[in-house]
């Protein structure tokens, strides 16, 4: 196991961005107006990782993660992105999910999978909880979207997990922990 540091940044106007580049495909540029206002704007949070990689096979992984709660809405937007994926791994499918708490040596750390706490225990699982399954590539980058309809309250959420195999959709299983990420999700 290698631990490795991770970087966690936080801006206004750029969250507004990325959610103007995903969904509208322009780019805004502030005037001045909004510039002076850009205080009152939501706060994306990205992490450059991983912070700990927990199977040495992904040792050379870059992984970005960025979280937005959506302006004007109650919807959330996590992206993950990877790069630099070992190419006997490629062209697969892995689970990745939203873990309650920060990376650590032990995989186990990061705890559970975050749900939403007022989530509806009759939806599916994955209603409740952030899976961001990621297929990779056959030059080793992948890229997953989460867009889900409440905000994680702050301290809920810590981590992104990058799990061995693509999640089970009936059990959330998604079998053993190979890379993490911490993020402070929540607002």
């Amino acid at each position: 196991m290698t631990v490795m540091r991770s970087t966690v940044r936080r801006g206004a106007f750029g969250s507004v961005l990325i959610v103007a580049t995903m969904f509208f495909g322009v780019t805004l540029r502030p005037q001045a107006s909004l510039a002076q206002n850009v205080a009152s704007l939501p706060t994306a949070v990205r992490a450059e990782g991983p912070t700990v990689v927990h199977d040495p096979t992904y040792g050379g992984v870059h992984i970005e993660v960025s979280s937005i709660d959506v302006p004007f809405s109650t919807l959330s937007l996590i992206v993950l992105k990877v790069r630099d994926w070992p190419y006997p791994a490629r062209n697969k499918t892995y689970g990745a999910h939203a873990h309650a708490k920060s990376c650590a040596a032990d995989a186990a750390a990061s705890g559970p999978h975050h749900a939403n706490p007022s989530g509806d225990p009759t939806k599916v699982l994955a209603a409740r909880e952030v899976w961001l399954d990621i297929s990779i590539d056959g030059l080793g980058r992948g890229t997953s979207v989460a867009l889900f309809d409440w905000r994680i309250k702050k301290g809920d959420a810590g981590a992104v997990v990058i799990h061995a195999d693509p999640t089970n959709p009936s059990t959330g299983a998604a079998g053993a922990r190979i890379l993490c990420t911490t993020i402070p999700l929540g607002s």
